[in-house]
């Protein structure tokens, strides 16, 4: 239902859009009197001679985004990808659900810990409660409907404040590539949150960049944006990286999180916030899986180097600390919110690969970027290929690999796993994706920060 619906609606922005294009064409008073900016093609062609790479790198994603939902569709039918199954929206309305009995929203499994139950705090409930309405199908798919249609509007947003008005059938392209994005999609099929969550991402980076013009108070609303989405779901913490740049989007954040407690607590009451810190408390803990039991949600950058994990984390969030700090007076807020947005999925104490879905905006940032400083603009589409493949490329080194790996059932020392699962874990398209983003977004920073006047129109 959820393909098919958007897939109608992409369908008539393209019918719509192509209309318009013929109109403009054959009517020249009404051609005249609208000044249109050029059309992707055409800027793509502007820049084949400067940009060969970015130009080969931006038709082969977009080939690869536009024709994944119908290669999903194919293995669907063949039983290979994932089915719609929206299993996480089953558990928004069973808490609420449980909510409405009288009993409490967070209950533990037979395992005694909270997995596949309701983890995120009580005021998320009331974003979906108007879709739990509805029958549970048509409501799941309605929920994630709107999610995707939130996110794509964000983006188009975001695109304006570059200055850039895309064309109606560039904005239905934009829709369905958003589809094709494996990762979207597979949160999707999940009923996750995913979507909604990269939509307010995309939210507080709009909000960042209005508040760059003078006189503006929007820096308050990226903030609050910021704080929307560490409230529902802390590992997405290092995205706030930005605030730790500006006063109104940190005041903004903290605004945020205490008018959502505030309403949490009006709407719930005290005790479900007590149950949440039992949920918060237990966390997610437990043996690492290996790579080699492979599931499409699976994404663990620091397998390999699980005894120093931790330790790794800590480091890098005081890395991505110290770069936010060291850029605060060199006007390169955007780059610091890339760089905060990459690491996330990497610094998270656990993710799932449909946590890629919030690096989009960044993706979008640092091609903008790339270009001001006359730098490698088909090093972030590259990026956004490594995070789309991720959970079948991590299926393809799981089935082919470990056969042809020496020593693949040895003991690997003070490490929970053999050869092959170390071997394997290294070949998880979606880590080196954030990491190459990351990095890229890091240099930039630095760049930033080493020569800030040099800098500071180049990467505005």
């Amino acid at each position: 239902m959820f393909v098919a619906v958007v897939g109608w609606l992409t369908a008539l922005l393209l019918l719509a859009g192509a209309g318009l294009e013929v109109a403009r064409a054959t009517d020249v008073p009404f051609r005249e009197s609208h000044e249109r900016s050029p059309s992707l093609l055409q800027r793509l062609g502007a820049h084949a001679m400067d940009w060969p790479r970015f130009v080969v790198a931006a038709l082969g994603l977009a080939v690869v985004l536009l024709l994944h939902p119908f290669v999903d569709g194919v293995l669907r039918f063949a039983g290979v990808a994932a089915p719609f199954g929206f299993w996480d929206f089953g558990a928004y309305t069973g808490a609420l659900d449980r909510w409405r009995a009288g009993e409490s929203l967070y209950v533990r499994n037979e395992e005694g810990g909270y997995s596949g139950t309701y983890l995120y705090p009580p005021v998320f409930l009331l974003v979906v409660w108007p879709f739990t309405q509805l029958p549970f199908d048509t409501g799941a798919a309605a929920w994630e409907v709107c999610s995707v249609l939130f996110f794509w509007g964000s983006l188009q947003l975001l695109v304006r404040q570059f200055g850039y008005s895309l064309r109606l059938w560039e904005r239905a392209l934009l829709l369905w590539a958003l589809v094709g994005f494996h990762p979207l999609l597979f949160s999707v099929k999940q009923g996750q949150i995913s979507a909604f969550l990269g939509g307010l991402v995309t939210l507080s980076l709009v909000g960042l960049l209005s508040a760059e013009r003078p006189r503006s108070t929007p820096g308050y609303v990226s903030g609050a944006c910021t704080g929307l989405v560490g409230v529902v779901k802390l590992v997405y913490a290092p995205i706030g990286a930005h605030l730790l740049t500006d006063r109104r989007r940190f005041l903004g954040a903290l605004g945020a999180g205490v008018t959502l407690f505030g309403l949490s607590l009006a709407v719930f009451g005290v005790e479900p916030h007590v149950d949440y810190l039992d949920v918060l408390q237990w966390g997610k803990s437990g043996q690492v899986r290996s790579p080699l039991l492979w599931m499409a949600p699976y994404y663990r950058p620091l397998y390999a180097l699980a005894p120093v994990s931790l330790l790794l984390r800590i480091v890098g969030s005081l890395v991505v600390v110290g770069l936010a700090l060291a850029a605060a007076s060199t006007d390169a807020d955007r780059v610091v919110f890339a760089l905060g947005v990459a690491t996330m999925p990497l610094l998270a104490p656990q993710a799932y690969s449909y946590y890629l879905t919030a690096l989009v905006p960044a993706v979008v940032v640092m091609l903008q970027v790339e270009f001001a400083v006359d730098g490698r603009p088909w090093l972030p589409l590259l990026a956004v290929f490594l995070l789309h493949s991720h959970s079948f490329g991590l299926r393809l080194a799981v089935e082919y690999l470990p056969p042809v790996v020496p020593f693949r059932s040895a003991a690997v020392p003070g490490l929970d796993a053999t050869v092959a699962d170390v071997v394997v874990s290294g070949f998880q398209p979606g880590v080196w994706g954030a990491l190459l983003l990351g990095v890229l977004a890091a240099k930039r920073v630095v760049d930033a920060s080493v020569h800030p006047l040099a800098s500071r129109d180049r990467v505005r």
